[in-house]
């Protein structure tokens, strides 16, 4: 098996778990923001807003 295709085998192996693992961390941390933009919208007087 010559060099080329040893490098090719690895991209294609490697490929969709990278996709996979950064579509995995992108969509943790989406989720992360969306529940920390719903957190502060559901309570400003946390943040010191309604404090005032």
């Amino acid at each position: 098996m010559n060099r080329m295709g040893i490098g090719v085998a690895i991209v294609i192996a490697i490929g969709p778990a990278m996709g996979a693992a950064i579509g995995v961390v992108l969509g943790l941390a989406m989720n992360r923001a969306q529940r920390y933009l719903n957190y502060l919208r559901a309570c400003p007087e946390t943040m010191g807003l309604g404090a005032t």
